[in-house]
């Protein structure tokens, strides 16, 4: 009877932060200010903020993670990506080897500003030339989503990108391993 009480609790309490986030979008606020503004408690799962847009991410901090990226799958689920964290600033140069779908690719600043974008990045041709994507400003992050998602969202040079860091959850990309 008490875990029924726990569980109607905890139903409630999310009803109602989603009610709130309801409301403050209503009220005018924007779309980023309420996924941000409802918790103060940290995230269950790794995200970035892009123009507004909430996208989970998987997390490639190891000189192996970030070798290896999202190569060898078959898709990227809507909502989801890869952040790609360095130790510091640089020009980190990608390229699309092995993989089986385009991408968009969003190069971030330390300040949390874009500043470089490839859109539609296409897999490397079998047998053929792999070209090298590098981005004309150093960052300290690397977001790749889904082919689209730039032109959909509006991201652009200086867009704002704010990364939420958390334990990594299994993913729905790594199904396709």
């Amino acid at each position: 009877m008490r875990r029924k009480h726990i569980l109607i609790l905890i139903l409630l309490a999310a009803v109602s932060s989603g009610l709130m986030i309801q409301l403050r979008m209503e009220d005018g606020h924007s779309k980023h200010q309420s996924i941000t503004s409802t918790t103060t408690e940290p995230p269950q799962h790794p995200y970035v903020v892009v123009e507004g847009v909430r996208v989970y991410v998987e997390i490639a901090d190891t000189v192996e993670e970030r070798s290896k990226g999202l190569s060898d799958r078959d898709h990227l689920e809507d909502g989801w990506g890869m952040l790609f964290v360095f130790e510091k600033p640089g020009r980190y140069s990608f390229w699309m080897y092995r993989m089986r779908f385009a991408l968009d690719i969003i190069w971030v600043g330390a300040d949390g500003r874009v500043v470089h974008v490839v859109e539609d990045a296409q897999p490397c041709p079998l047998g053929g030339v792999c070209p090298s994507l590098e981005p004309a400003d150093e960052a300290l992050y690397v977001v790749e989503v889904r082919s689209g998602f730039v032109r959909e969202n509006g991201v652009k040079l200086g867009s704002r990108v704010e990364v939420f860091l958390a334990p990594s959850p299994p993913s729905p990309t790594s199904q396709a391993r």
